[in-house]
């Protein structure tokens, strides 16, 4: 592997350094890297894809490493309605960016959540916003390259990197053309990533019943009926929901230790035609009971776009609890705590863009801490 590394970073310098001459201080090199600057821009070559930084903070994967650069859409006809954009009358996404000061203090927080749960192993995934996958590259806000940023920061948590995970099953419906989340079937491929991580399997998606119906997605809902009509095709589409292969119980809850039960749950509910038939949506804490009966437990810290990756744990252990960011405002939950008092093996904690961008929701997970 050392060998493979000098062999790439010397490829690296080679290549540059047949378009221009360079000082030994314009060449550094750190972890996989290795970095050369030209003028006021340093070139980053690392040995999964080379970053092109800026000293705004602002980052771009140059467009012969975009990973889904084949699968982006032609734009036919675009169309804004703010705080969204329209394109080819069907996808519909609100751009979000996220700063460097919002990436460092997220990292920060990822990292204490770490420190306070020294028995449990911690895990860091973050969902890029569909639009970032699949629309032209000059709408990008470089939430992956942020993402990469965070990842590279986190000192104690192990990054859980899904976007190439993404990029093998980009020709399937992984994201919703006109909501906001993923798709119960994007939240599988990210499962298996991890669950291959820990050294788990999971069985094949075409082994779970699918039990499908349309909806109106969330961005579509934002819009009066005349809008819809002028603005899109069609304001229904596909939502897959796929069966455990496990049996399961579920509760809600409004406290950590369960004293306050809200309601009985389904892991997935297939009759419910929206984004809650998983895991009856946005509750405090959601503990499911899996027939996989192994004896391991995780906790998900998450927001909704974590819901339906809640329903895939189910496969992989016997004790699932989904503890919401929003769910605990008033500071009454203690993860360190949490993870002892029920013995969890590990911990997941999921995000996506506006949830690391957002000030208030940052805060919501350190108040978990």
């Amino acid at each position: 592997m050392r060998l493979f590394k000098r062999m790439a970073r010397a490829a690296a310098v080679s290549v540059m350094t047949a378009a221009v001459l360079l000082s030994a201080a314009d060449v550094s090199a750190y972890g996989d890297d290795v970095s050369i600057k030209l003028g006021g821009t340093t070139v980053t070559f690392e040995l999964r894809y080379p970053v092109i930084t800026k000293h705004d903070w602002d980052l771009y994967v140059p467009k012969d490493t975009d990973l889904f650069g084949r699968k982006r859409m032609e734009v036919v006809s675009a169309e804004t309605r703010p705080p969204y954009f329209i394109l080819n009358r069907k996808f519909m996404f609100m751009p979000v960016r996220i700063d460097a000061a919002a990436a460092v203090s997220y990292a920060g927080i990822i990292d204490r959540v770490s420190e306070a749960v020294p028995g449990t192993n911690v895990y860091s995934m973050i969902v890029p916003d569909a639009y970032e996958l699949y629309a032209p590259a000059e709408y990008s806000t470089g939430q992956l390259e942020m993402i990469e940023y965070i990842y590279r920061r986190l000192e104690h948590a192990v990054p859980v990197d899904i976007t190439r995970a993404l990029t093998v099953h980009s020709d399937e419906k992984i994201y919703f053309d006109t909501d906001h989340h993923w798709t119960h079937r994007g939240a599988y491929y990210a499962w298996e990533y991890f669950a291959g991580l820990k050294g788990m399997s999971i069985a094949p998606l075409s082994e779970f019943e699918n039990r499908s119906a349309y909806f109106t997605g969330s961005f579509a809902r934002e819009l009066t009926g005349a809008e819809r009509t002028g603005l899109l095709e069609r304001d229904t589409e596909l939502l897959e929901r796929f069966m455990p292969v496990y049996e399961t119980e579920a509760s809600a809850y409004a406290d950590m230790y369960m004293n306050e039960r809200i309601y009985s749950i389904r892991t997935v509910n297939p009759n419910e035609d929206s984004y809650l038939c998983f895991i009856g949506g946005d509750n405090p804490l959601t503990v499911i009971k899996s027939g996989v009966s192994n004896g391991k437990s995780i906790a998900i810290i998450k927001e909704s776009v974590g819901n339906p990756l809640v329903t895939w744990a189910v496969s992989n252990y016997e004790n699932v609890y989904a503890i919401d960011v929003r769910g605990f405002k008033d500071g009454s939950f203690d993860i360190g705590a949490f993870c002892g008092h029920y013995g969890i093996d590990d911990l997941l904690i999921e995000s996506y863009p506006e949830s690391i961008a957002s000030a208030d929701l940052r805060g919501y997970l350190e108040g978990l801490i």
